[in-house]
């Protein structure tokens, strides 16, 4: 939940490119190799030196982050409920 909530806020997200982070992030994220401290760095340096980059990742996390919502969830759940319950 850290990395949607990071997402929702706004706040642009640099993870480990390795397990399930970028299916959590949906690809909304700068991705690094967990091993190489250089291209941690390498994206560190590009959301500060890149702004139109930087604003488009920001944007599309955001997006992305919407799509699952507490009220979308409950909303869903309760859909799922009252059609089970037909």
């Amino acid at each position: 939940m850290l990395f949607r909530s990071a997402l929702a806020s706004g706040i642009p997200v640099i993870c480990s490119k390795s397990g399930v982070l970028p299916e959590i992030t949906g690809g909304n994220a700068m991705f690094f190799d967990s091993n190489n401290a250089n291209e941690i760095c390498e994206c560190l340096e590009k959301i500060a030196s890149d702004k139109e980059f930087k604003d488009k990742l920001v944007k599309d996390g955001i997006a992305w982050a919407e799509k699952f919502s507490w009220q979308k969830n409950i909303e869903e759940t309760y859909r799922l409920i009252k059609q089970i319950l037909r």
